[in-house]
């Protein structure tokens, strides 16, 4: 593998471009990461120049092999494998340079133009043609102002609004609230009005910056260790990806995951299967809203446990999905990546809002499928009785159903199957902790088995509560420590015994009822 240490001109040098696939998170940096960046450019800046570079850090690249490094006079194109982030910040704090100076009336030798092109997420190309175009403050624009390159454009035009201090600060600053102006005026009018209010007047101002100074420092005094992987040669660029993400934490697991599998297929291969299947599907995922937790993280690890993992890696873990996808998929060639991503992670992808009860139908492969309202309705009783820890269950069957792997009817046997034995415990009164253990195992015994005698024989491990237990516990009658959507999914099972097709599919909320509503006891005198 080809490698050197360049200058940010030699790697912006207008000679090379630059491409961020498809398959890669858009642009995600937040304040402390633009802040560190630019207090290295300070101490760039404020140093003497027989000092070393400063070192940002390594972008990996991938071209054809007969194709020479950035900073070679030869135009080239490249493909980011890793230091996106980095590249896409840089850029946007030059063009903050440029019209900082453009508006406080700096002359620079310096020209956006002349810098190599970096064609960004396709999410990301509106919000960074407006920066590069400084008409970030239109009107028509408004909508993007919550990206995040438009938020770091505008975090780095205040550090240079406020002058050297807070370029050269450690720790982030929090840039004031105030109401804009969309008439039209520059962005330094607004803070300087701004600044004559109260909350105004407690900002500090230091020395103006001088932006070609800053300009100059960013581009020589700042370099990147650039590789560039050689395909017939180079180890995989998978694992390279991995060795140089492995300890790191910025990416959720599910962004581990994507990248890890894209980059071990052919940019052919990655194009088609990211725009055809997994995007649709990522999007369905990111969607999704839950009360503390990213959907990405839950995902993953129901469907993990989902493919009986605990089998062969031992304990699962929330927190390391991507590890354990990377164990389950490392010895895949290509071909058969492929087919496992839509064969198995696509489908569980899609119908896994279902799982959660987010959707009561989903897209998959162009076509609405929707489930029976009986097979919904016992989705929603599972839900009520145990919350996530039975995602994976459902999640099997899910799948199987829209692969046409079962029938409605089979999804409608096994749902009810997984509901009867999360209710037994409830009314036999068994805890159901560790539940997510238990659910472990049985997704392990079932591995990708979809047949009815399969799962009972499964449920039967875990030993069911007989008729003749619940009868006895029931006595007790210590229904009260249950939480009220638990009460409410058993007496939807009793209406239904009781009523038939005329029954009502009533839900009760998390804090409307207690035992005592629907099952008063008697006043003893």
């Amino acid at each position: 593998m080809k490698g050197r240490i360049k200058s940010l001109a030699e790697i912006l040098n207008g000679l090379s471009i630059y491409s961020i696939p498809p398959y890669q998170r858009q642009y995600q940096w937040n304040s402390e990461r633009w802040q560190s960046f630019v207090s290295d450019v300070s101490n760039a800046a404020g140093g003497n120049s027989a000092d070393p570079q400063h070192w940002l850090g390594i972008l990996l690249l991938s071209n054809d092999p007969q194709l020479v490094l950035p900073g070679d006079n030869s135009p080239s194109k490249y493909e980011v494998i890793d230091g996106q982030q980095r590249l896409v910040t840089i850029l946007i704090w030059l063009s903050a340079l440029a019209h900082h100076a453009k508006t406080t009336r700096q002359s620079v030798q310096f020209d956006l133009k002349d810098l190599s092109k970096i064609n960004v997420q396709v999410s990301d190309q509106k919000s960074l043609e407006v920066v590069l175009e400084e008409h970030w403050q239109e009107v028509k624009y408004e909508s993007l102002r919550s990206s995040q390159i438009l938020q770091a454009y505008r975090y780095f035009r205040y550090l240079l609004w406020l002058g050297e201090d807070a370029i050269a600060e450690d720790y982030n600053l929090a840039i004031p609230v105030w109401k804009e102006s969309i008439s039209g005026d520059s962005w330094e009018s607004i803070f300087d009005k701004f600044l004559q209010t109260t909350a105004g007047q407690k900002v500090p101002r230091g020395v103006a910056v001088d932006c070609q100074a800053l300009i100059n420092a960013t581009l020589s005094r700042l370099s990147i260790f650039v590789l560039v992987h050689d395909s017939q040669k180079d180890e995989p660029v998978a694992a390279i990806f991995d060795t140089l993400n492995g300890m790191r934490t910025e990416l959720e697991p599910l962004d581990h995951v994507r990248n890890s599998i894209f980059v071990r297929l052919s940019a052919r291969e990655s194009n088609l299967l990211f725009n055809d299947y997994w995007s649709k599907a990522e999007e369905g995922i990111r969607d999704v809203r839950l009360k503390g937790l990213k959907p990405g993280i839950s995902f993953l690890y129901d469907f993990v446990i989902s493919k009986g993992e605990k089998k062969r890696q031992g304990t699962i873990s929330r927190l390391k999905g991507a590890s354990h996808f990377a164990r389950m998929t490392k010895d895949l060639t290509s071909t058969e990546l492929i087919s496992y991503m839509k064969n198995e992670l696509i489908p569980a992808m899609v119908c896994w809002p279902a799982v959660i009860r987010k959707r009561d139908s989903i897209k998959y492969e162009g076509v609405e499928v929707f489930f029976t309202p009986k097979a919904l309705a016992l989705m929603d009783s599972i839900r009520d009785f145990s919350k996530n820890p039975a995602n994976p269950l459902v999640l099997i069957y899910l799948c199987a159903r829209v692969q046409g792997k079962i029938t409605n009817t089979d999804l409608e046997k096994r749902l009810f199957l997984i509901e009867s034995f999360l209710a037994r415990q409830i009314l036999a009164l068994t805890p159901l902790s560790p539940l997510r253990a238990r659910i472990m195992d049985i997704a392990s015994e079932l591995d990708s088995n979809f047949s009815e005698r399969k799962l009972k024989a499964a449920l039967k491990n875990q030993k069911l509560e007989t008729d003749i237990a619940i009868k006895k516990r029931s006595k007790k009658g210590d229904y009260g420590l249950l939480e009220p959507v638990q009460l409410g999914a058993i007496f939807r099972g009793i209406e239904k015994e009781l009523s038939g097709r005329h029954a009502m599919n009533f839900k009760i909320g998390a804090s409307e009822y207690t035992i005592e509503h629907i099952y008063p006891k008697k006043d003893e005198k």
